[in-house]
């Protein structure tokens, strides 16, 4: 997870930064990446402090190397309006590792997360100047597949409107401006276990027009 529980990972350290400044728009473009050909040209390979990063058995992959860290790898262009999936797995040993879908990424200090855990739970949460907030609090949901499971991560956004899907279920939406546009990316955060990995797998991306329709049945917090 993305944040501090007693049964999830912490979050970073926070560092004091200057105002975010988001990056200018580029056109939109919807893909697809099964990750059979190698990882999306701008996602991380090799090795950093904290995770290695790489494109094995057909899915991307980060493993990381510390306890008590947060990895993340970022790709594609800029979008303001946008669904967006991804199929996660944990390994075996997951109940203190959390894997996210982050958007509107500006840098690695801002952005938001949809996470789901090893041990069962999803939230929502804005990451501003290094600041955690949580929008959706971390929350049990039974269709949460644990070790070896395939969880679909799916995020909408238009406008201020966030609306979650796991596994093709409509969880929750809730509104916040905290950021208006960004990139996309992969990230995985382990409380206590070194070695923890995480892979994705079957993204689709699929810019927005500001005025489509809603999903209906939505459930707003």
């Amino acid at each position: 997870m993305l944040c501090a529980c007693a049964s999830a990972p912490a979050s970073p350290t926070p560092r004091a930064l200057p105002s975010p400044v988001a990056p200018s728009p580029t056109p939109g473009i919807a893909f697809a990446e099964q990750f059979d050909g190698g990882p999306v040209g701008q996602l991380r390979t090799g090795m950093s402090d904290s995770a290695a990063f790489a494109n094995i058995d057909d899915r991307y992959q980060i493993k990381l190397r510390k306890p008590e860290s947060l990895a993340l790898s970022s790709f594609g262009g800029v979008y303001t309006n946008l669904s967006a999936e991804v199929e996660v797995r944990f390994a075996e040993t997951a109940d203190t590792t959390s894997a996210a879908l982050l958007f509107r990424l500006i840098d690695e200090q801002n952005f938001y997360a949809y996470s789901v855990s090893g041990d069962g739970f999803y939230a929502l949460e804005v990451c501003e100047r290094g600041q955690w907030r949580t929008l959706i609090e971390w929350t049990r949901w039974p269709a949460v597949e644990r070790a070896g499971g395939a969880n679909k991560l799916r995020v909408l956004v238009r406008g201020d409107q966030i609306s979650l899907f796991l596994n093709d279920k409509l969880l929750v939406e809730t509104v916040d401006a905290t950021f208006t546009q960004g990139r996309l990316a992969f990230s995985a955060n382990t409380y206590a276990l070194e070695g923890a990995v995480v892979t994705f797998d079957n993204l689709v991306v699929q810019p927005l027009n500001a005025d489509s329709t809603n999903p209906e049945g939505t459930t707003r917090r």
